[in-house]
């Protein structure tokens, strides 16, 4: 039998330990976050690239890295106050979009989480676009997940699916979708930010790239509550040109593409995830509000699909068991996973040739 005197006390000295190991770990994994967020947000400033709405039209970035925003100058969104975050009370996140809305999901959902005063979700399906309804219907979809889910803040990651059926006779009919998509998402006050396709290897995919991020950016700039990510700019070279390496925000050079020259590594989603954290920070001070020995898990929607070795393992609240993601594995492809039309053959998809990385961990819900 234990002695009583003795084990009581050492388990008390070791959950001490315990709990001081784990927040020194919280700590510097805070103190990560906000180097970076400095980093990104110093881009931010110095390159003049973001205008919130309200706040005039948007200019270009004369340098690389920091992501390149247009927000609508319109009107104020309604929550221009925005409110204080708890993690009783936090801010709802949802992440939605195609196949790099599964990369961009769990490394902004896991530097969200972390923050314990955002609860971030995110719902990716493969292949999927605006000019595929028939495969997956995202303004069906999205009237039904902000219905249930309120978020007030979407970031919706679309485009390239759409770029790989790109021609120019489908341009009003693509202006007409993107233009109610933004509508649908920034109704109610909610704030959208609207990632952008990001630059192409292949140079037919990229023709279809430019066309559909013109038409993304001039709804953004006309509509209200919507920031558009210009995703091409955070990843091409000085010349507008796809490349497959290169430093992030903290000096390390990267492999930022997967081996198909559409899809993002880990690393490039990491990268992009950190530039929509900083935008979100700037808005609603998450680093200042942080309550970080109450991390969030990050929730992933029942049915989301992503490409093998394009997203992060996103890790959830100490002790939790893991679920696991759903990957959609396929032949790889120089091509981006994509249907041909909204009125033709059923979607097709391509992985990247890298080597896939373990399921996502995070929370299922319905």
């Amino acid at each position: 039998m234990a002695d009583p005197e003795t084990f009581p006390h050492s388990d008390r000295r070791e959950a001490r330990r315990r709990r001081r190991a784990r927040a020194r770990a919280i700590g510097l994994a805070v103190a990560s976050t906000v180097m970076l967020v400095a980093i990104v947000g110093a881009g931010l400033i110095v390159t003049d690239v973001v205008r919130w709405p309200g706040a005039g039209d948007s200019r270009s970035a004369a340098t690389h890295h920091p992501p390149t925003t247009t927000s609508s100058n319109t009107r104020p969104i309604r929550r221009a106050n925005r409110r204080a975050l708890t993690p009783t009370d936090p801010l709802r996140l949802w992440i939605a979009g195609d196949s790099l809305a599964g990369s961009i999901g769990p490394s902004l959902g896991q530097l969200t989480a972390d923050t314990g005063v955002v609860q971030p979700q995110y719902d990716s399906r493969v292949s999927s676009g605006l000019l595929n309804p028939n495969f997956v219907n995202w303004p069906k979809r999205a009237r039904e997940q902000l219905d249930l889910l309120d978020p007030e803040v979407v970031v919706f990651v679309i485009g390239t699916n759409d770029a790989n059926v790109w021609s120019s006779n489908l341009a009003d009919e693509y202006r007409i979708r993107t233009e109610a998509m933004m509508r649908e998402l920034a109704g109610n006050g909610r704030e959208l930010i609207w990632v952008g396709a990001p630059v192409a290897k292949s140079t037919s995919l990229e023709k279809g790239v430019i066309a559909v991020n013109l038409i993304a950016k001039d709804a953004a700039r006309r509509l209200p509550g919507v920031t558009y990510v210009d995703a091409h700019k955070i990843f091409d070279d000085e010349n507008g040109n796809y490349q497959q390496s290169f430093a992030d925000h903290a000096g390390k050079r990267q492999v930022m593409r997967a081996g198909d020259g559409v899809h993002f590594s880990v690393a490039g989603a990491d990268l992009i995830g950190q530039d929509v954290f900083a935008i979100l920070d700037q808005r609603w001070h998450l680093l200042a509000q942080a309550v970080p020995d109450q991390p969030k898990t990050v929730r992933e929607t029942k049915g989301s699909t992503q490409v093998p070795g394009t997203h992060r393992a996103v890790t959830t609240e100490a002790g939790s068991t893991p679920t696991t993601s759903t990957t959609r594995t396929s032949t790889a492809s120089s091509s981006t996973s994509t249907s041909t039309s909204s009125t033709t053959s059923s979607p097709t998809t391509s992985s990247p040739t890298t080597t896939p990385t373990s399921s996502t961990s995070s929370t299922a819900v319905d």
